[in-house]
């Protein structure tokens, strides 16, 4: 059994779907942070169970020769990009591996196709939530530590966009002032988390800062230093936080959607709305989705978890009647606007407000017959209902970004009739251990 601070010595013989190395015995399993198949090195043990341990690599004995030199230190020791050990072709095909692996193993399917590599693997995304701790007058801004209570300070941001990188540094540097005033927002506010979002497209960027303790006197002062945080593309500056368990926003300054442009379609997201991080690949994605479309003879796309209808206003044709089924009103209201944007026919779309559940309660299984379902789901996946709901519909297209779920929800829609025609990897998110999946199913 490994206990909680010991230090050992081990060999890694593979590497886990997170990116620990593992360490098999009879009694435990080990993961260990940091250290790839084949290499030994000394662990700090830090986490153990019956079953399994966690440990951290302190040094490296032996190196493997597919590590290659970290650049982004920050990032890597935070445990948010632990693929950087990893060529961007050996990343590649380790999350080949993983999905040839869950996919053969847990539904049989084996025409599993070529990962897709991101046109980016660094400067991809467009969006972030880092979080901040203060001392006395000093302010500190970055990702805990995996498993641990650690910040691990980021002074650079180089998963996302260059502008948006280059305005949280000069981010950083106004917090650093502002906090040094014996009035200040930040401590009378309770600042906890701030989220940046950016558009490849208009170049604009949104701020978010994420507070406890929210208050007229706390916003004052924040309205006062407003303009050591304004820079020409910053369009929106708001305090969120939780009143009454829901979510709310107070404007500081404008409060204007995002604009992105997938493929030479505008969306408007407000700031509570979901988009995907990475533009490039989403365009990708999107134009294999409209490809699968065409090739059936579907009169009605029906897309649930919708959002803000970027999937169904990029795939739909100019005949097609379109549903667009969402939860979050606010991203039904930037759907309308979306939709007579892209000049897409309002008399052949219908935004339905309502969860996925309470949509698919209130229909008959013959309404989904000669129509194509769209699905992309939070993490969580699919419920047997929605799936049961389907019998009549022959074709079905599923985007995930948890394999696991997904893997779960495939068995069921076999179980149901359904086969796999089409099983896409993509890598969304490349340095992290994540993977997009796109399905084509059919009956």
């Amino acid at each position: 059994m490994y206990k909680i601070n010991d230090k050992i010595v081990v060999k890694a013989t593979e590497l886990s779907y997170e990116g620990y190395g593992v360490v098999r015995s009879d009694k435990q399993t080990l993961f260990v942070e940091n250290l790839l198949p084949g290499e030994e090195a000394e662990v700090a043990i830090y986490k153990s169970n019956s079953k399994i341990a966690y440990g951290r690599t302190v040094n490296l004995i032996n190196k493997s020769s597919k590590r290659v030199e970290v650049v982004e230190k920050e990032l890597f020791e935070s445990g948010a990009a632990p693929l950087m050990v990893l060529s961007y072709e050996d990343q590649l095909k380790f999350k080949q591996e993983i999905v040839n692996n869950l996919i053969k193993r847990n539904i049989g399917f084996q025409n599993i196709e070529q990962i897709q590599p991101s046109p980016k693997i660094l400067n991809y995304r467009n969006k972030i939530t880092l979080h901040v701790n203060y001392k006395n007058n000093n302010i500190y801004i970055g990702f805990y530590k995996k498993n641990s209570n650690k910040l691990v300070i980021q002074n650079s941001l180089p998963l996302c966009h260059d502008e948006l990188d280059k305005y949280y540094k000069e981010l950083i540097s106004a917090l650093k002032q502002q906090i040094l005033s014996k009035d200040n927002w930040i401590k009378e506010l309770k600042l906890r988390k701030i989220t940046l979002r950016h558009s490849n497209w208009s170049h604009n960027i949104e701020v978010i800062f994420i507070i406890e303790n929210p208050n007229k006197k706390g916003f004052d002062l924040l309205k006062n230093n407003l303009i050591f945080l304004l820079k020409p593309n910053v369009i929106s500056i708001q305090c969120q936080y939780i009143k009454e368990s829901k979510d709310i926003f107070t404007s500081l300054y404008k409060s204007m959607p995002q604009q992105f442009n997938i493929n030479n379609k505008i969306f408007n997201v407000n700031n509570d709305s979901f988009f995907q991080v990475n533009e490039e690949q989403t365009s990708l994605i999107y134009n294999q989705i409209k490809k699968f479309i065409d090739q059936e003879n579907s009169t009605k796309i029906i897309d649930v978890y919708s959002g803000v209808g970027s999937i169904g206003i990029s795939v739909c044709g100019n005949d097609s009647q379109l549903e667009l089924i969402e939860i979050n009103k606010s991203a039904c209201e930037c759907a309308k606007i979306n939709i007579n944007q892209n000049l897409i026919n309002p008399k052949l779309v219908d935004i339905i407000n309502s969860s996925a559940q309470d949509f698919f309660n209130k229909k008959e299984a013959e309404y989904f017959e000669k129509s194509i379902v769209i699905f992309d789901p939070p993490r969580t996946g699919l419920t047997n209902k929605e799936i049961n709901m389907l019998e009549k519909c022959n074709s079905v297209i599923y985007m995930s970004c948890n394999p696991h779920t997904m893997i779960r929800d495939l068995k069921y829609f076999e179980e149901k009739g359904y086969r796999i025609e089409r099983l896409i990897p993509y890598d969304m998110f490349p340095q992290t251990y994540h993977i997009e999946m796109l399905s084509l199913l059919k009956k």
